[in-house]
C-alpha cells in the first residue's frame, strides 16, 4: 500500500452495477448467467471485505468515487481534474 502517496483513489459501484458491467465483458465468451456472475462477485466482496488481514476498504484520506453511470473516461477526467 502507498500511505504516502498524494492521491488516493478508491473506485467504488453497487454491486448489481459491477455485475452488470462484468456480464457485459462477457457474455459472447462465457456461458455464465448474469445471475451467476452477480453471485461471483457478491461472495468475491464479503471474502475481500471481511478477511482478517488487509480487509478492503477505502483508506481515511481517500478520494471516494462512485463510478455507477460513468464511463472510463469519465472516471479518468474526475480524477485527474482532483488533482488541479
Amino acid at each position: 500500500m502507498l500511505t504516502n502517496a498524494t492521491l488516493k483513489v478508491y473506485l467504488n459501484a453497487p454491486v448489481k452495477v459491477r455485475a452488470q458491467r462484468r456480464y457485459q465483458e462477457i457474455v459472447n465468451r462465457t456461458e455464465l448467467s448474469y445471475e451467476q456472475v452477480l453471485r461471483d462477485l457478491q461472495e468475491r466482496d464479503s471474502i475481500d471485505t471481511e478477511r482478517a488481514d488487509s480487509p478492503l476498504k477505502p483508506a481515511s484520506d481517500a478520494m471516494i468515487v462512485d463510478t455507477t453511470g460513468m464511463t472510463i473516461t469519465e472516471v479518468a477526467d474526475l480524477i485527474v481534474k482532483s488533482l488541479d
